[in-house]
């Protein structure tokens, strides 16, 4: 039987493919549900030293799922509270307003439209029933016959 690791040191594991891995938890999505970090290393003393790189890098970091902020409350936060470790910082446009009066030609001209700029039918259809309220049904047999 293995040795036992010290709880807070993660999980450290051999794979079939003869790597290293090693899982921390950094944080819980808002259901409660860890979330997880992963290392891979060819030697199980490596992965180690990389474990504990990623254990002090995520210590005392609130870590959480989604945090959806607009680009100035992110920057005034981050100036605020330095970033410690790692972010991600996804940045979308604003969302298109559906116009007033909408007609279902039109519904269907967005449609074909998003489609030449590469959407499958099924997500282009739905984009534009949210955008302008036509049933999602209507629009797509439309589009295909």
């Amino acid at each position: 039987m293995g040795k036992r690791r010290p709880s807070g040191d993660g999980m450290v594991r051999k794979r079939d493919d003869g790597r290293w891995e090693g899982r921390i938890v950094v944080g819980h999505k808002a259901n409660g549900d860890p979330i997880f970090r992963h290392v891979y290393a060819k030697t199980q003393k490596a992965l180690t030293e990389k474990l504990h790189q990623s254990i002090e890098c995520y210590q005392d970091v609130e870590l959480t799922e989604d945090s959806r902020m607009t680009l100035g409350e992110s920057a005034a936060y981050y100036e605020e509270t330095p970033p410690r470790g790692e972010f991600v910082l996804v940045v979308a446009g604003a969302e298109e307003k559906a116009e007033e009066g909408c007609t279902f030609e039109a519904a269907l001209d967005l449609v074909r439209a998003r489609m030449a700029e590469g959407l499958s039918t099924k997500d282009a259809v739905k984009q534009v029933a949210k955008l302008t309220g036509f049933a999602k049904n209507l629009l797509y047999d439309a589009v295909v016959k």
